[in-house]
Parts: structure tokens; sequence; C-alpha cells
């Protein structure tokens, strides 16, 4: 892997979004499905995204729509050690997607491709956008 992608990172460069950042599109030009990671718990978010209306898919089948843009990118398990470094992290929020997500990234040793203006403030991971 050479990348860890935010949630929404994720979404928006599967659509091939203009929200996607000019150095975030740049970073995953040409790389290959094995390149780019997503923690686990980006799936779970897409699932409640999804589940509360925030997030349309198409033919309303939420799980196939999630299990396609996972199909697409290497899903990192949660471990006990990035658990745990999740919530004793520096970051002033306390979204648990987004402190998993940037200790994922710390772990191991990945840049994160996210908007997150706190992730990138806080520089606790390079973050690219």
């Amino acid at each position: 892997m050479k990348l860890i992608l935010d949630t929404h990172a994720l979404v928006w460069a599967a659509e091939d979004s203009s929200k996607l950042g000019k150095a975030a599109r740049q970073a995953l030009c040409d790389l290959a499905r094995e390149d780019l990671g997503v923690s686990a718990l980006s799936l779970l978010e897409l699932a409640m995204l999804v589940s509360k209306g925030r997030l349309r898919v198409f033919n309303d089948d939420g799980a196939k729509a999630i299990a396609d843009l996972a199909s697409r990118v290497t899903v990192v398990p949660l471990d006990a050690e990035t658990a745990w470094e999740a919530m004793t992290l520096g970051l002033p929020q306390s979204d648990p997607f987004d402190r998993v997500i940037v200790a994922t990234a710390r772990r191991l040793g990945l840049p994160l491709v996210t908007k997150d203006r706190l992730i990138r403030k806080a520089r606790l991971v390079a973050t690219i956008w």
C-alpha cells in the first residue's frame, strides 16, 4: 500500500469527482487497487451515511454499493493496537471514524488522503489533499 483514503476520498475517487483536491487527484493517478487502503471502519461509516440518506447509492442497494467501493481498495482490519491508538490520539474531534482512520495511517506509516481540515491541522500523520 502507498496511501490510506479517508471515507470521503474513497467515494470521491470512485466517482472521479471534482470535489477531490488537486494534489489528491495527482497522488491517486495511476495507482492500483493494492496501492490504496481504507480502514475497515470506513465501511461502517459508509453504511451509516447510506442508511441515514446522507449518501445516495444506485439501485438502493447499500450493501452492494459498499462492497463495490471496498473492491477498489485494500481494506485494513481494525486491530487492538490501532483501536487503542485511535482513542489516545491528540485529535481535537472525538469522531471514532476519523480517529481510527488517522490511527490506521499512522500505524502503517502511510500518508492519508483527506480533506478534513482538523486532521490536516493536527499534523499527526502526513496528509494529501
